[in-house]
């Protein structure tokens, strides 16, 4: 998923997402970058990376006890392939 044009320019960055996911997996709110990598196309690339793994699994009974939802960050790193 990584945008051939970054590849190019041996641009790399970090996109941060956020959504929050409900108790059976789907989403509550829809997925948006809270701290972008300094390209629009990788931010996007992030953006589709989390749509693509929808629905998620059930979150375990175990995890966050009590709570119908859960806020999930998810740091998402484009390290260029062609930058050694």
């Amino acid at each position: 998923m990584f945008p051939r044009p970054r590849q190019l320019a041996r641009d790399q960055g970090t996109s941060v997402v956020r959504l929050v996911v409900r108790r059976d997996g789907s989403i509550a709110t829809a997925p948006r970058v809270i701290r972008s990598s300094g390209f629009d196309d990788l931010d996007d690339a992030a953006l589709l990376a989390v749509r693509s793994s929808l629905p998620f699994a059930p979150i375990p009974t175990d995890l966050a006890v009590g709570q119908s939802q859960v806020t999930v960050t998810l740091p998402i790193e484009f390290a260029n392939p062609m930058v050694n």
